[in-house]
Parts: structure tokens; sequence; C-alpha cells
């Protein structure tokens, strides 16, 4: 079973700002809604939703399986290890462009839904900004990092949930505080979720969300969009170790990150074999004050 992640909700405070920041700097298609805006990047009618409210952080995670009858199979085994499970709305299925989805929690509170038939939204958007489009398919629309007190919890409620497996760990530090994050994946990306173990609870659910653009120079087209804009840079350019993504990060108009990047692995090798890093970034990755 193909699982993907397919749409995140965002709760914003500012929709006006998040409009902007998508169209000018992302390069994505913005629609607006009766009820927020909706902004796509590929064949998909609904990538992120950006919905009103005070919260600035990611609503729901809608997580794509292949059919009706995987839905069910899926909803059954949550349900028989005890998980509560609900049905969304038909409204609600409508605004996520889906035909039918079931929400549950994951055990730091943020709301999962697994979801089928999710509608195109026509031709395939082409970016007037990313030229070279962006990379989703079976790899879904990119990633989510989480932070999680309880970081081997995390992982293995995942690995039930939703049948995902171990890339790898990086254990690093923030400043002087130690933090071990594991990347896991569902499909052939590096990772579609990745959980940061941390000794508290942070304000948001959400650090950040990551795109994939095709093409290296639209990294550094929006990483010029971004600094002309005023747009802060909370990381810049940069290679991760464990997914060899180039990318470079931003602050969204909600103050969790976006990270847009180039090149990262995928994972095609079975069985996989987690590694372990000591480090976030082979090079860059600095803070913006660093230059």
């Amino acid at each position: 079973m193909t699982i993907r992640l397919g749409y995140i909700g965002v709760e914003a405070s500012d929709l006006a700002a998040w409009a902007r920041f998508a169209d000018a700097i992302c390069g994505f298609a913005v629609e607006p809604l009766d009820l927020g805006l909706a902004c796509r990047f590929d064949a998909r009618a609904r990538r992120i939703l950006v919905l009103p409210g005070s919260r600035d952080d990611l609503a729901f995670a809608g997580f794509e399986v292949d059919s009706e009858a995987a839905l069910e199979q899926r909803v059954a085994h949550l349900r028989d290890a005890g998980v509560a499970v609900s049905p969304g709305s038909d409204g609600e299925a409508a605004l996520r462009g889906v035909t039918r989805f079931f929400r549950f929690n994951e055990p730091n509170g943020t709301p999962f839904e697994l979801v089928t038939g999710a509608r195109d939204g026509g031709e395939v958007f082409r970016s007037p900004l990313v030229a070279g489009g962006f990379v989703t398919g079976d790899g879904g629309l990119g990633h989510i990092v989480l932070g999680t007190t309880d970081l081997s919890g995390s992982e293995r409620f995942c690995a039930d949930a939703l049948g995902a497996a171990l890339s790898d760990r990086i254990h690093d530090r923030i400043g002087p505080l130690p933090v071990t994050v594991s990347f896991l994946h569902l499909n052939p990306r590096h990772h579609s979720i990745a959980y940061a173990g941390l000794p508290m609870t942070l304000p948001k659910r959400l650090n950040h969300i990551m795109v994939e653009a095709a093409a290296l120079e639209d990294v550094g087209l929006a990483y010029d969009r971004a600094r002309d804009a005023g747009v802060p840079i909370t990381r810049t350019l940069g290679q991760h170790p464990n997914d060899r993504m180039v990318s470079f990060y931003c602050r969204t108009p909600s103050g969790f990150d976006l990270e847009f990047g180039w090149g990262g692995l995928r994972i095609e090798t079975t069985p996989w074999s987690p590694g372990r890093y000591e480090r976030f970034s082979t090079w860059g990755h600095r803070p913006a004050n660093q230059g």
C-alpha cells in the first residue's frame, strides 16, 4: 500500500500575506475560496489550504491512499489498535479536493487525515516563476517536520498507522540543546514526515514544510525573490547529508518555515538500512545573521 502526503491545512491570521507569499515567492497558484485560499503547484487541485484563524500553525495533514479498499483497511487497522477515527463531512472533503477522508490524531495532537479520491485541477499548473516545476508524483507534496517529546513513540505510531519506515536519524545540537531528528519514509521520497525529539513542547506543531523544485536554478531564483522581498531567511542555502537536498529555509507568514529544495534522495532499495548522521547540514544552512 502506497501512502503519500497529499495536502496540508494551515490556520492563518493573515490570508493576504499568505496569498502574496505563495504567489510571488513560492510561485504557487493561489485560488481564493469562500473560506480561506487554496494553493496548488502541480496537477492536484489542493496542496496547501490556508484557512482563517489565530493559531498560525498546521491545522491538519492529509495522507493519500490508492483506493477505497486501502482506505477502509487502514481505518479498520487504526480502530483495532484503539485509535479514535472519525469520518470527515462531504463539505470538508470538497474543501480538501478529495472524495472521502477520515481524521485521527497522532500522539502529539496533530490531526492527521487518511484520504482517497484526490481531485486534479484540470491542466497541470505551470508556474511562471518556477519554470522547471515541482517534484511530486509518487512522493506526494513534499515533507513536514514536527516536534515531539516522545520520539520513539511517535516513530512507532507512524509505522503502525501509516506504514512509515525509518530512513535515518540525525543527532546534532540547536545552540546548547541536543536534538535527535528521525526521518520517516512512506514511499520513495526520502522522508514525508520527520520528528524532532525535544525535551519540551514547542509553541507550534509544525517546524517546516518542504517543497521540491525539479531544477536547481529555481531554488536560487526563489532564494533571490525571498531576499529581495524582505522575507526572513532563517537558513541560508545549504545541503543536508542524509537526503542530499540542496535548499534554503524562509519564514512563512504564519511563523513556521518553508524549505525550498532540489535534488532529494529517493529510497528505492529494499531492504533499506537506516543511517546515523552527526550534523544537520554538510554545508551552508547557516542562520541568516551568520551570512
